[in-house]
């Protein structure tokens, strides 16, 4: 502070605040006393407050202050707002609420070719979340309203952890196309899973299927492709006869049509040729067209019934070919092959269950019964009065 006489010849006191915002400040009072207070009033906030004290006005430092208290509500600090800020405020430039956010992802994967399976997957789960939540910014999704959802959809454990993984892709392309900073999944925990004792056919019940097939032969394909080979149930509902040479012994298994995206060729064995052929079926059937019947869903539940069977376990037909072939060769690596798995921990985890080797040999001894008269019959025949 110091003493400045103006040129009309008065007094003022000037109070030098030093470099603001790379300037200069300077301010001057009539009255000493005046000056004095000024003097004390910024030494003190540059104490409390440090530079902003003298940096920001009255309307800066009452902002601030209205600032604080709101924050001070919610248990954060000024600090801690503009570090969340920095952060992940600036990475949002496009905002959208979850229903719109949904769509556009499930557009951009059928623009990528992903098959009608997975895109169905997302529109069943994703858009889930978004009746959830309509109203709710993708930025603005938070950890516990992903988990309310979860334990509100009715899912079991491995569907709510499988949904989990649909969310994070959704926001794993949100936060890339500046929709979303964050994922809101980052820190959820897995459900709980409970371990399920893997269930397979006996020998009876793979031959009272087998005999089955021969009077409903619509259904021999689908059956001992699945029962002989252990293909699994989608990838028989996607093949077709042309992916079928059944002169040569293969079944070729496109990447596009299998769970793992991996091509793979199924060999057609003679016991699988030999009930193909009981069930009256013939090379120029199998030319064209589906494998497994139409309407499968509603069908396949009437056709083990029929076969005198009272459940049906979780993938049957594959789990119990996994069961007798490695009781019978214990080839793993083999096996794994066969199956389409990259891991024997795969194996072991979801598909060998407890089969004894003499079981095993008589699986792969089932054939038709010698005095077994084939039915000619057409593609375009009743197949299905007996179900």
């Amino acid at each position: 502070m110091r003493k400045r006489t103006n040129r009309s010849g008065s007094t003022s006191w000037q109070l030098d605040y030093g470099m603001v915002d790379g300037k200069r400040k300077r301010v001057s009072f009539d009255a000493r006393e005046e000056a004095e207070r000024a003097l004390v009033a910024a030494k003190d906030a540059r104490k409390r407050l440090g530079a902003l004290g003298v940096m920001a006005s009255p309307l800066e430092m009452a902002e601030f202050l209205a600032v604080k208290e709101r924050l001070r509500e919610s248990g954060a600090s000024i600090l801690e707002a503009v570090e969340f800020f920095l952060a992940k405020g600036l990475k949002v430039t496009r905002p959208k609420r979850l229903p719109e956010l949904v769509e556009d992802f499930i557009w951009s994967r059928i623009e990528l070719g992903r098959d009608a399976r997975t895109i169905q997957t997302y529109r069943h789960v994703l858009r889930s979340l978004a009746r959830a939540l309509p109203l709710r910014f993708a930025h603005d999704l938070t950890r516990d309203e992903v988990r309310a959802w979860l334990r509100g959809a009715g899912w079991s454990a491995s569907t709510q952890n499988k949904a989990v993984g649909h969310v994070r892709g959704l926001f794993k392309w949100a936060i890339a196309e500046k929709h979303a900073a964050s994922d809101p999944c980052e820190g959820l925990e897995d459900a709980t899973v409970m371990p399920v004792e893997i269930e397979v056919l006996t020998v009876k019940e793979c031959e009272a299927l087998l005999m089955t097939a021969l009077k409903v032969p619509r259904f021999m394909p689908f059956l001992v492709l699945g029962m002989f080979r252990g293909m699994r149930r989608a990838e028989l509902e996607r093949l077709r006869f042309e992916e079928l040479d059944v002169e040569s012994g293969d079944v070729i298994a496109a990447a596009r049509k299998v769970k793992t995206r991996r091509r793979r060729v199924v060999e057609i064995t003679g016991q699988m040729r030999a009930w193909m052929t009981a069930a009256g079926w013939t090379p120029e059937m199998m030319k064209e067209g589906p494998v497994a019947p139409a309407n499968l869903k509603v069908l396949w539940p009437k056709f083990w019934r029929l076969a005198g069977l009272s459940r049906w376990p979780h993938n049957g037909l594959r789990h119990t070919f996994a069961s007798m072939h490695y009781a019978a060769h214990g080839d793993e690596a083999g096996l794994q092959a066969i199956l389409g798995q990259s891991s024997a921990d795969v194996l072991h985890t979801n598909y060998r269950a407890l089969t004894t080797r003499r079981e095993a040999e008589r699986f792969f001894e089932l054939m038709p019964p010698v005095e077994w008269v084939p039915v000619k019959w057409t593609l375009r025949d009743a197949v299905w009065k007996n179900l």
